[in-house]
Protein backbone atom coordinates (compact mmCIF):
# COMPACT_ATOMS: atom_id res chain seq x y z
CA UNK A 1 0.00 0.00 0.00
CA UNK A 2 1.32 3.45 -0.90
CA UNK A 3 1.12 6.40 1.48
CA UNK A 4 1.41 10.15 0.99
CA UNK A 5 3.92 12.15 3.04
CA UNK A 6 1.25 13.22 5.53
CA UNK A 7 -0.05 9.64 5.85
CA UNK A 8 3.42 8.15 6.45
CA UNK A 9 4.41 10.62 9.19
CA UNK A 10 2.39 8.94 12.01
CA UNK A 11 4.07 5.61 11.16
CA UNK A 12 7.47 7.27 11.39
CA UNK A 13 6.45 8.71 14.77
CA UNK A 14 5.77 5.12 15.92
CA UNK A 15 9.28 4.03 14.93
CA UNK A 16 8.45 2.44 11.57
CA UNK A 17 10.76 2.69 8.58
CA UNK A 18 9.47 3.79 5.19
CA UNK A 19 10.81 3.74 1.65
CA UNK A 20 10.17 6.53 -0.85
CA UNK A 21 8.95 4.64 -3.91
CA UNK A 22 10.48 6.64 -6.75
CA UNK A 23 14.08 6.98 -5.51
CA UNK A 24 14.12 4.01 -3.09
CA UNK A 25 15.18 6.32 -0.27
CA UNK A 26 14.92 4.96 3.27
CA UNK A 27 13.12 7.25 5.72
CA UNK A 28 13.18 7.04 9.54
CA UNK A 29 12.41 9.40 12.37
CA UNK A 30 15.27 9.80 14.85
CA UNK A 31 14.41 11.98 17.83
CA UNK A 32 12.81 15.09 16.32
CA UNK A 33 14.37 14.86 12.83
CA UNK A 34 13.57 12.82 9.73
CA UNK A 35 16.59 10.82 8.56
CA UNK A 36 16.88 10.15 4.84
CA UNK A 37 19.24 7.47 3.51
CA UNK A 38 20.29 6.56 -0.01
CA UNK A 39 23.24 4.61 -1.40
CA UNK A 40 25.88 7.34 -1.18
CA UNK A 41 24.43 9.93 1.17
CA UNK A 42 22.24 10.57 4.17
CA UNK A 43 20.84 13.63 5.90
CA UNK A 44 18.50 14.71 8.70
CA UNK A 45 15.83 17.35 8.20
CA UNK A 46 13.01 18.79 10.34
CA UNK A 47 9.60 17.14 9.90
CA UNK A 48 8.15 20.40 8.51
CA UNK A 49 10.76 20.43 5.73
CA UNK A 50 10.12 16.75 5.03
CA UNK A 51 6.38 17.46 4.57
CA UNK A 52 7.14 20.29 2.15
CA UNK A 53 9.99 18.71 0.17
CA UNK A 54 8.29 15.33 -0.31
CA UNK A 55 4.68 16.51 -0.74
CA UNK A 56 4.47 14.84 -4.18
CA UNK A 57 6.18 11.60 -3.15
CA UNK A 58 4.66 8.28 -2.21
CA UNK A 59 5.96 5.87 0.41
CA UNK A 60 5.64 2.25 1.45
CA UNK A 61 6.34 0.76 4.86
CA UNK A 62 9.54 -1.24 5.02
CA UNK A 63 8.93 -4.84 6.03
CA UNK A 64 12.12 -6.34 7.47
CA UNK A 65 10.50 -9.79 7.47
CA UNK A 66 9.99 -9.73 3.69
CA UNK A 67 13.54 -10.52 2.59
CA UNK A 68 12.53 -12.98 -0.12
CA UNK A 69 14.83 -15.61 1.38
CA UNK A 70 13.33 -18.82 2.67
CA UNK A 71 15.20 -19.99 5.76
CA UNK A 72 13.88 -23.52 5.20
CA UNK A 73 15.24 -23.68 1.64
CA UNK A 74 18.48 -22.07 2.80
CA UNK A 75 18.93 -24.84 5.41
CA UNK A 76 18.18 -27.52 2.80
CA UNK A 77 20.81 -26.06 0.47
CA UNK A 78 23.54 -25.92 3.11
CA UNK A 79 22.68 -29.43 4.37
CA UNK A 80 22.94 -30.74 0.79
CA UNK A 81 26.18 -28.84 0.23
CA UNK A 82 27.77 -30.27 3.39
CA UNK A 83 26.87 -33.81 2.30
CA UNK A 84 28.34 -33.37 -1.16
CA UNK A 85 31.73 -32.09 0.02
Amino acid sequence: MKYSVSEILPYLDEGETAVETENRMIVRKVKDKISLYQDHWHTKIPAEDFLTLYAQSSFILYDAEDTGISEEKDEEYYAWRRRSQ
